[in-house]
């Protein structure tokens, strides 16, 4: 197993950060411990090319890349901090308020987690509902703590340009608000991360084998899920 960054995780090492997320934690820490037993080789810091000579000599290549944060053509996009960083480096999110671009289950999670710890936090969603994809029990119990905290949503609101000092939105009338803000952090949602995993399977498709993120963006059971059927189909 080739990893490169310093720990194992991936996705999870960010998703995983706030206190009500311990069992994600706890998954990772088991696989970790899983891989110990099985006495599987684990390369930290070594990040795989498809020039590595080790995919030559490998009988099968699962390339599970992940993804990374998007980053739309935005007016002001340098202005922001990405959701990976806002989850990973708390630090960066400076001043006390702060405002998340988008309402997906990451953004929501992390305005929870910068609210819990005495911040004032602003969600910004241009759909009719945030964390709209999610499953309903999370959702149940993400609301209410959203209230309790004090995170203050604008829903059917489109950012249209990031400034320093805030956010200038769409609301759904057609009118242009403007958003205060300290730190904004860009929460746009995630892309595959696949560059990589094209060439592995360019020069090696009949070995190759792209599962998770890299392939398409899904929850965490469906990309364990897929890894796990990954590896029943080798011989």
């Amino acid at each position: 197993l080739y990893e490169k960054d310093k720990a194992l995780g991936g996705q999870l090492k960010s998703a995983a950060t706030p206190d009500f997320k311990s069992q994600l934690r706890e998954l990772v820490e088991w696989y970790k411990r899983q891989l110990e037993l099985l006495n599987i080789e684990v390369h930290l810091n070594s990040e795989i090319n498809e020039d590595n000579p080790v995919l030559k000599d490998a009988d099968y290549i699962i390339v599970a890349t992940g993804a990374v944060p998007i980053m739309p053509e935005i007016s002001g996009i340098e202005n922001a901090v990405d959701i990976i960083s806002a989850h990973i480096y708390p630090e960066k999110l400076k001043g006390d308020r702060i405002v998340y671009c988008g309402g997906g289950l990451s953004a929501c999670d992390s305005a929870l987690e910068t609210a819990q710890k005495g911040k004032k936090t602003v969600i910004i969603e241009m759909l009719e509902h945030i964390a709209a994809n999610d499953h309903f029990i999370n959702r149940a119990a993400l609301f209410p703590l959203l209230s309790k905290y004090g995170v203050e949503i604008y829903t059917n609101h489109t950012v249209s340009e990031i400034k320093k000092d805030g956010v200038k939105a769409i609301n759904i009338d057609g009118k242009e608000v403007f958003i205060t803000a300290d730190t904004v952090v860009s929460s746009f949602g995630m892309k595959p991360y696949n560059e990589t995993a094209k060439k592995i399977d360019e020069k090696y498709h009949l070995k190759t084998r792209i599962i998770g993120d890299c392939e398409k963006i899904r929850k965490v059971g469906g990309a364990v899920r897929e890894g796990f059927y990954a590896a029943l189909t080798l011989d």
